[in-house]
């Protein structure tokens, strides 16, 4: 997970140096695709809704989340 934030974070700054990127882990269900008129690809669920509104200066892994990785 901390690759893919630094990575993206790299990215991003190269657009606008303002822009912050904060990497989560998940555990629930969500719908992932092309939606809208404009078909761009998003993913939504209610559990991914809640996970985003919480703030974090860290990356987190859930205990679900653990859980599912280790089994």
């Amino acid at each position: 997970m901390r690759a893919v934030r630094e990575e993206a974070q790299h990215l991003w700054t190269e657009i606008d140096t303002k822009c912050e990127v904060r990497t989560k882990a998940h555990v629930g269900e969500a719908v992932c695709g092309p939606l809208g008129p404009a078909q761009r690809f998003d993913v939504i669920g209610h559990f991914l809704n809640e996970r985003f509104l919480m703030h974090s200066q860290v990356p987190e892994v859930l205990p679900e989340v653990l859980q599912a990785l280790v089994g």
